[in-house]
């Protein structure tokens, strides 16, 4: 039996209102409390009669709007019989190709029939095939927001940590940053933390997936797909054997058990000023001042071995490295990377052959500077000191302290 670890989650069902099938499923997960969130598909022909179906518990789920722009029919004449491809609605986003005003009355159209069968508008926003992070489209779906549903969370894609390991992660990671800075900038509350990407073409074992996904940060929002595969759905859809299995585990008595247990605490939305962009960036500046610190003690250190004692850069550079090891991590566990969830000597394992691999990027870049172009050993040092702080701070957070 897989056990999952005491986390705080919301567990968000999307798709909903894409077929009958899938919102059978949604629902009885909801009813039976196996869920926190749903975010639907309003422009989906199942849409109107699933309405009804989730309005029963909207007491203990958050509702929101799932933003499409492939798969299903578009609400809106601009865009004919169906949008593009997702690929090409990437790329003609990106390039700022597709129809400004067009893009709007989709988007409009879409929380307009949103409203009009749930009766309010959505508690949150985010987007099927995560388009909600797409140039154009997040404009005009911020603009829509900022009218019909201001009070509505969104989705954050950019997770930092779940990029190192997922290559789909890291995707989202870039392509939601611009997302990301925007809601901050306005205000606007999103998860902290985000999980779920996984290739549904390949076999997947989902429970041990969503172990992982909780044993980390929390609380996390993890994304899912439950849902009984229908004809419709599969006319939309090539997603259909995962979701039966993401729904028969959460569905299932290990799951139920977590819940009763309390082992897992569904949470319904983000805390009130829950902003991923300030965490990372209130960090990033604890890092910069105490790696200042760390970092001004080894220069020292360096000058000491070349000034004092006469030593070639490398043996100047190692010096440095030995003597600031122990203190730089001191002062990282207990300034930075508060406590760190490995301990301290597992920590401290990962810390030096890390601090290995930036020594060899250190004398790597001396020798380039100093041996090729020619420069001043201390000139060439100072100068590579931005650089090699930057990489020491994604080490550290996310292989180190993690």
């Amino acid at each position: 039996m897989t056990e999952l670890m005491k986390s705080t989650v919301i567990l968000c069902a999307d798709d909903f209102g894409i077929s009958a099938g899938v919102n059978r499923a949604i629902a009885g997960l909801a009813e039976r409390g196996r869920l926190s969130a749903v975010s639907c598909m309003s422009l989906g022909d199942a849409w109107a009669e699933g309405a009804g179906m989730l309005k029963p518990f909207k007491e203990n789920i958050d509702v929101g709007l799932h933003l499409t722009f492939t798969n299903l029919p578009p609400l809106t004449r601009a865009w004919g019989e169906k949008f593009p491809a997702i690929k090409s609605l990437i790329i003609k986003s990106w390039l700022r190709r597709l129809d400004a005003e067009a893009v709007e009355a989709e988007v409009r159209a879409q929380f307009q029939k949103f409203i009009a069968h749930w009766g309010k508008p959505p508690d949150f926003i985010d987007g099927h095939q995560h388009v909600h992070i797409l140039p154009q489209i997040r404009e005009s779906l911020l603009k829509v927001r900022a009218e019909l549903a201001p009070g509505a969370w969104m989705r954050n894609v950019v997770d930092i940590a779940a990029a190192k390991d997922d290559f789909k992660s890291a995707v989202l990671a870039i392509l939601g940053w611009r997302l990301l800075a925007m809601m901050n900038r306005q205000r606007i509350d999103h998860n902290q933390f985000f999980r779920g990407a996984y290739d549904y073409t390949k076999p997947a074992d989902f429970p041990t997936l969503l172990t992982r996904w909780l044993a980390q940060e929390e609380p996390v929002l993890v994304y899912c797909h439950p849902g009984f595969p229908d004809d419709v759905l599969a006319k939309h859809d090539d997603v259909l054997e995962p979701r039966q299995k993401e729904y028969d585990f959460l569905d299932g008595e290990q799951w139920g058990a977590r819940l009763k247990e309390g082992g897992v605490t569904l949470l319904k939305r983000p805390a009130p000023g829950a902003h991923a962009l300030f965490a990372l960036t209130h960090q990033l500046v604890r890092f910069l001042i105490t790696g200042g610190v760390n970092t001004l003690f080894g220069y020292l250190v360096y000058v000491g071995g070349i000034v004092l004692f006469n030593l070639p850069y490398f043996w100047a550079v190692m010096w440095s490295y030995i003597i600031g090891t122990s203190f730089s991590f001191i002062t990282f566990r207990t300034f930075v990377f508060i406590g760190g969830a490995r301990g301290i000597l597992k920590s401290y394992a990962r810390f030096i052959p890390a601090y290995i691999a930036l020594f060899v990027i250190n004398e790597a870049l001396l020798f380039a500077f100093v041996d090729v172009a020619g420069w001043n050993k201390l000139a060439a040092q100072a100068g590579i000191i931005p650089l090699c702080a930057v990489l020491s701070f994604v080490i550290n957070k996310i292989f180190v302290f993690k």
